[in-house]
């Protein structure tokens, strides 16, 4: 019997694919994966008491059970075999599921790719078939808005210092009220933006222009 997609809170991939495709018949898992890997909507892992560390504080171990954001999608939609998560989410400070959450933690755990029960909540991808479900070629609206953004940045004469977590908490502040603009989606664009630009490599001679190929996508 089929299952009704729209009584799931969570849906697989192939759930997740099928749903995108009643608003665009021609999206493919690939277009899929790439709009997930551009930030237009998260993926998620549900874990079972994985042990992992803080991202910011290595010797601190915690507990993941649950559902947890991925941060970095590049290297779980096309990393190897042996991939580190960065993830986003409550954690136990302790394998005793009973101990009291840490919220909202963003951490780190080194795993097996394909063990791996990859998710997508159904209400994130309605917000995205609100809009316009499109290949991942088309131009996000959201890019626009962290280019001016940014731009505005280095136009002030008394900008601060600036690092990378400095500007996304500068970004989720102002924009933090648009879908798609909040902390988690940009921790996760910053980074697939940070592994495409070192791979922006200068053209052999000859050439003017290079193009930057996507890696072959594949996720059961």
């Amino acid at each position: 019997m089929a299952i009704n997609l729209t009584n799931l809170e969570w849906l697989s991939p192939t759930q997740a694919l099928k749903w995108l495709q009643v608003a665009n018949k021609d999206l493919t898992r690939e277009d899929m994966m790439s709009l997930c890997v551009e930030g237009r909507f998260l993926a998620y892992v549900r874990l079972k008491g994985d042990k992992g560390v803080m991202a910011d504080d290595p010797e601190h171990v915690v507990y993941g059970s649950g559902h947890y954001a991925v941060l970095n999608p590049d290297d779980l939609v096309h990393g190897k075999r042996s991939i580190s998560l960065l993830l986003q989410g409550d954690v136990l400070p302790s394998p005793d599921p009973e101990d009291s959450r840490l919220r909202d933690v963003a951490w780190t755990m080194t795993t097996d790719r394909q063990e791996l029960r990859v998710l997508f909540k159904r209400a994130e991808l309605d917000q995205l078939k609100g809009g316009s479900v499109a290949g991942s070629s088309d131009m996000h609206m959201n890019h626009l808005v962290i280019i001016s953004a940014l731009v505005e940045m280095l136009k002030d004469q008394a900008r601060p210092a600036y690092n990378q977590d400095r500007i996304i908490k500068d970004l989720n502040t102002r924009f933090g009220h648009v879908h798609g603009l909040g902390e988690t989606t940009l921790r996760a664009l910053f980074g697939t933006a940070n592994k495409v630009r070192k791979s922006a490599k200068t053209p052999p001679p000859g050439s003017s222009k290079i193009r930057l190929d996507k890696s072959e996508i594949q996720l059961d």
